[in-house]
């Protein structure tokens, strides 16, 4: 945000400040309906006003809009740049899919879609991330030049020179620009919606377009939001004389603001500024001789229905001065001597309270109730809910204790909490070692650390903080391990930090949680529990199977620890371990190696050849084999090749880049969880993966020499009337697109 407004901020300082141009509100660049929503909205602004206005939204980022317009709007970008994309990417199919292209125009696609995709979303930013706007940078200028972008591309671009003049390249282009519109159409509703106060402002004082610049500047909000609590102010600054309940003879007045919530009162005093329970408040005012507008010292919140004062507060919650008790006294007896209900609540001024209620008692007939210590009241309140749930939990606990009186976080009592949760399993569960080391106490602290890192409850709340050092508990036949744990209002909170809350109920929230969590792990094979086995498995107090230990390794990073190998888990619907995918950097075949290494025969450095060559069934297993004894196994059952690309590079000399890349599945018989961990262990680096490639060539050329040609599948000829054996199967394409898909491509 910082940089944002001061982005702003330079602009309004320099010669080129966009809300300074001379230019009229249909001048400017905005889409028509923007503009004419503008001009409509501000009839009677001057010309300049509206530029100004205009200039604003222009320049303003979607996801910085005020009053939560961002989201609906953000969606419609998101749909608008999927349209687009998929559109044009479902129009390249069948024989001009892009494989099939020549490698300049299928390159040239592929750029045409990234950019203006990156235009509409903004570079590196997924559109299908429609909860992620924290980055967006995206204006409603980028939109109408994504659009230009787009027409220009199916009018005269790549797309055009690959398609022709169908029906869908001819279509297609109006269909965009007709979800643009709707954007604009929306953003123009929203502007107008939002800037109510801003109109009401500027059409009734025709030169305060003039302070928008300097409104912005000294503002720390974004720029629409500047103006428009500007224009706020301004509005409730206007006072109306019928609202003047009474002036006094220092020139003071009662003012009644007619709501029960007025954010101006709250900027004025220094406080919520509302009061739930009143249907009014009222606000002692005074306006100096040379002031434009007044200031506020004490507010008073009313509902003449109950016929009871809730609140009498002056400035930041505290009590009003004493100088100020003659005013609250004329007012209460000008109310009827209501009910008097204010006990110092919200506020840290107990003293203050007692002498100002003190005083109202002996000069008015109100009914008043006494003061209470609200420190005392919150104690007794966390006390009896930390009691009442701890006698409830079977495993869990959780602890509370009052804040000091001089903390200065908040205006009212306050409190720390934080608890854990017990997760009780069977012993005879954990391996030998595991009972031994817990039984004898030699588990260290960073043991805990360990097991506790690895839990992973999904829910929304109830999640552990991960950080947790608690102590194992052996109970019989049982051994109980405890977490930290954290709801939506402790989320993130360390072991060493509390969480601090001055409204009560965050702490029965928080119990909540623990109970629910408390309770769940009382039941063999819950989810907790799950979680827990898996992260023992993979800290070694627990036995798994094969394929557990693979993927619980991969949780734990083991795997990748000074790797190239890329690694990917996923879980099934029950958050259960279900497959490890597992590719290898992306590596290359350099046509320069062959001719050094004594491949010497032109044929077989042909780019058509050599990939034709790397896309066979022959290759491709000879590959495997070499992986297979670099990795000093000789199991036979291998893990399933998934994916297996080779990109052709119009380098010159020419070069391929490969990506092959495995899955191990939790039905996959243990030796392919087996095979995957050693291969996995090996530490190949990607210099050792290019070699094994070159091997792997070279041997599936000599067998390719050595195979008698009658007893192999021709597809490919030759010199000397050998053949090899090639699958040309497309099949990988689909394959590829199902694990893009998996990978967040």
């Amino acid at each position: 945000m910082k940089n944002y407004i001061q982005s702003w901020r330079s602009s309004i300082l320099s010669e080129s400040n966009p809300l300074i141009l001379n230019e009229g509100i249909f001048d400017i660049g905005l889409p028509a309906a923007v503009a004419e929503a503008i001009n409509r909205d501000f009839d009677g602004v001057p010309e300049k006003g509206k530029t100004m206005i205009g200039n604003l939204y222009k320049n303003m980022v979607f996801n910085q809009l005020t009053r939560g317009y961002a989201m609906p709007l953000m969606n419609d970008v998101v749909h608008l740049a999927d349209q687009i994309v998929e559109t044009t990417l479902d129009l390249f199919s069948g024989d001009k899919d892009p494989d099939k292209l020549p490698p300049e125009d299928r390159e040239k696609i592929m750029q045409f879609m990234k950019n203006v995709r990156n235009t509409i979303v903004g570079e590196g930013v997924s559109p299908d991330r429609k909860g992620n706007y924290g980055n967006w940078k995206i204006k409603v200028g980028d939109i109408q030049k994504a659009i230009k972008m787009t027409k220009k591309g199916y009018s005269r671009g790549i797309v055009k020179k690959i398609l022709g003049d169908t029906i869908q390249v001819k279509a297609f282009p109006e269909m965009f620009e007709t979800l643009a519109e709707d954007i604009y159409d929306m953003y123009a509703r929203m502007i107008g919606q939002a800037t109510l106060d801003v109109q009401t402002w500027l059409k009734s004082q025709r030169d305060e377009y003039k302070k928008i610049p300097k409104i912005i500047e000294d503002s720390n909000y974004y720029p629409d939001t500047a103006i428009i609590r500007y224009a706020q102010n301004w509005l409730h600054d206007i006072e109306k004389e019928e609202q003047k309940l009474h002036t006094f003879d220092d020139t003071s007045y009662w003012y009644d603001l007619q709501t029960d919530t007025c954010p101006i009162e709250a900027d004025r005093m220094g406080h919520c500024g509302g009061d739930g329970r009143a249907t009014t408040l009222y606000s002692l005012r005074y306006k100096g001789k040379d002031k434009q507008k007044s200031d506020s010292f004490v507010t008073v919140a009313y509902n003449p229905d109950t016929k009871i004062i809730y609140q009498i507060k002056g400035k930041f919650n505290n009590a009003p001065d004493e100088k100020f008790y003659n005013h609250i006294a004329w007012l209460i007896n000008a109310l009827g001597n209501p009910k008097v209900e204010e006990t110092g609540e919200h506020s840290n001024d107990a003293e203050g309270f007692i002498e100002m209620i003190d005083w109202l008692k002996e000069h008015t007939n109100a009914e008043m109730e006494d003061p209470t210590d609200n420190w005392d009241e919150m104690e007794e309140l966390i006390t009896a809910t930390v009691n009442y749930y701890n006698n409830q939990y079977f495993y869990s606990k959780i602890f509370a204790e009052m804040s000091a009186r001089d903390d200065a976080q908040f205006d009212e009592p306050a409190y720390y909490f934080k608890g854990y949760v017990g997760v009780p399993i069977e012993l005879e569960m954990l391996s030998e070692e595991g009972q031994q080391k817990l039984k004898d106490g030699k588990y260290t602290r960073d043991d805990i650390r360990a097991i506790t890192r690895l839990m992973d409850d999904p829910r929304a709340s109830g999640k552990f903080t991960g950080q947790g050092a608690h102590p194992v508990k052996i109970d019989g036949d049982r051994v109980i391990f405890f977490f930290n744990a954290a709801d939506l209002v402790t989320q993130g909170v360390s072991e060493e930090e509390w969480a601090l809350s001055s409204y009560e109920g965050d702490l029965r929230m928080f119990a909540d949680d623990v109970l629910n969590m408390d309770r769940e792990a009382s039941v063999s094979g819950n989810a907790l529990e799950e979680d827990l086995i898996r992260a023992l498995i993979a800290t070694g107090f627990m036995d798994g199977g094969p394929f557990l230990n693979l993927y619980m390794g991969t949780r734990q990073g083991i795997y990748q620890k000074d790797s190239d190998w890329i690694i990917e888990t996923d879980v099934d619907g029950d958050d259960n371990p279900k497959l490890v995918w597992f590719q290898t950097p992306e590596i290359y075949f350099d046509l320069n190696r062959l001719e050094k290494d004594g491949v010497e025969e032109e044929y077989y450095r042909k780019p058509q050849v050599v990939e034709k060559i790397l896309n066979s069934n022959t290759f491709k297993n000879s590959f495997m084999n070499e992986l297979s004894k670099a990795a000093l196994t000789t199991e036979t059952q291998m893990p399933d090749i998934q994916v297996w690309e080779v990109i052709f590079e119009n380098y010159n000399p020419p070069r391929f880049a490969i990506q092959a890349a495995w899955q191990v599945d939790k039905d996959d018989n243990e030796s392919k969880a087996e095979v995957a961990g050693r291969w996995l262990s090996s530490e190949f680096g990607k210099s050792d993966f290019e070699d094994m490639l070159h091997m792997a060539f070279y041997k599936t050329l000599n067998d390719a020499f050595d195979t008698d040609a009658k007893d192999s599948q021709a597809s490919m000829d030759f010199p000397g009337g050998k053949r090899l054996s090639v699958n040309e199967s497309v099949s990988h394409k689909d394959i590829m697109k199902k694990w893009k898909g998996f990978r967040g491509f």
